[in-house]
Order: C-alpha cells, then structure tokens, then sequence
C-alpha cells in the first residue's frame, strides 16, 4: 500500500485545516505497512517514515525552495512566507535555501487552497498559500503548512487525543467528520512530549462547525483559549522538530532534540 498525504487550509478560514489521506500509486513513496518496525505505543503527529524526512547537509537540514514568479505575490507577501522560514529556522536546525540544482524542493505558489503535503514527497512539492485569502497573508497559517512540509500531522489527530479533548461530532459540518480522523501511532509520534494544546498544528475550537457551536473542547476548559492558535510555534512543536530531525540542542532537560 502507498499513501501520499496532502494538509488543505481553506480560503478565508483561520485555522480550518483539512486533513485529507489520499491512497495514490506515485513512485517516490513507499510505505508499506506490513515492513514498519514494531514501535512502543507512542502516539503523535510526527511521522515516522524516514523516507519522508528531508536531508541533512551538514549540520543543518537543507530545504531547498522556489517561489512561483507566477503567482504575483506582492512583496509584503513574500516577505512573510521568508519571516515563517525564520521563525522556524531560528531555533531548529531546520535551513531554507533558495533551490539550485537539487531534485527535491517546495515550490510555492498560489493555488486554490492552503496546502502542504506531509513531509519531503520527491521531485517538485507544492505548497500553496492562497495569494488573496488569510493564510497567504498570515505568518502563523505559512508556518503551519511549512511544519506540515516538515513531516508533521495536525496535534488533533494524536492516536490518544480523546484523553485531552472531545469532538462534538453533532456540531460537525456534513461531510466534514473525516478532517476529525484519528492517526494510528505506527504512523505518527509525539517523540515522548504531552498533548500540546498550544501547538501551532491544532485545530481551534470551531473547526468545521456547522451552527457555530464548538467542535473540539479541550477536557482541561482553561485550555480551550489556546487551541488554535496561529501566533508562534509553541515550545512543544520546537521540541518535536528538533528531536525529529536530531538538532542538538539542550531545553529542559531534552539533551538530544
């Protein structure tokens, strides 16, 4: 079986991801269920599947990237898709540099949707950022689909997230309960951190709402102010990037993220 995964955003919502598994036949992605590893329960966003990974030059990991001459991004624009590249770089071993001759790359471009594929795909990989909605215009929304670009899931979809939050599946637009999916943690991990309810690749609490009443409900209520938001990477998305990728670092106490 091969799976490619695609993350959608769309237009004029603020932190309304999609999640969407397609079962495709490309080529450059193989993962094959019966060959995975055997894992302790680990449940997470992180994938798992090193093929997925992008590479290590170095000391630092090379993402290397293009913009789409013809999306017509204004300057402002692009100068919040490099100010993203930065606060992600900043404090991870994470390096986005201008493509050259390297086969693997994100082309950004302005598509119909906010979207991101989940982890390095091969060959030329979209992301799109909506040149007229609010992702293309938000910091926070392009790096939340660069994070998915990484490798990374949405924290809702965290295989034991029914401990940290309910989904009111009642309030759920029809046709829309699928972006609620759980991730098995064969595919995905935490790298031992907690639920985060601050991380940058939570759903808010209205995602997909179809009377606008909640859909998600953090189980701790002070909580629910926070999930959702698209301001920064929350410590805990820093931790998992860096543990991921084998940044070294040294943060409370995590010696080798």
């Amino acid at each position: 079986m091969e799976i490619n995964y695609i993350i959608k955003l769309r237009p004029s919502a603020v932190f309304r991801s999609i999640f969407h598994v397609l079962l495709t036949h490309q080529n450059n992605i193989n993962f094959n269920l019966n060959s995975l590893p055997i894992y302790h329960p680990d449940p997470g966003n992180g994938i798992r599947d090193l093929k997925l990974k992008w590479p290590r030059v170095g000391n630092k990991i090379v993402i290397p990237f293009i913009i789409d001459p013809s999306s017509f991004y204004s300057r402002i624009q692009k100068d919040k898709v490099y100010a993203a590249m930065r606060h992600i770089s900043e404090k991870t071993c994470i390096n986005f540099r201008w493509k050259t001759n390297e086969r693997d790359y994100l082309m950004i471009y302005s598509g119909k949707w906010c979207t991101s594929y989940v982890g390095r795909v091969g060959g030329m990989q979209r992301v799109s950022l909506q040149r007229d909605e609010t992702c293309g215009n938000h910091i926070g929304m392009i790096v939340h689909e660069l994070v998915h670009a990484l490798g990374f899931l949405h924290m809702q979809s965290h295989a034991d997230r029914d401990n940290y939050i309910s989904v009111i599946k009642q309030n759920i637009s029809p046709g829309e309960e699928f972006q609620f999916d759980k991730v098995n943690s064969l595919k995905a991990t935490n790298f031992g951190t907690p639920y985060d309810y601050y991380s940058i690749m939570h759903y808010g609490t209205h995602a997909f709402s179809k009377n606008g009443r909640p859909t998600i409900v953090a189980k701790i209520g002070k909580f629910n102010q926070f999930i959702g938001q698209t301001n920064k990477l929350s410590f805990g998305d820093l931790i998992r990037i860096r543990m991921m990728y084998n940044c070294k670092c040294l943060e409370a106490g995590y010696q080798n993220c």
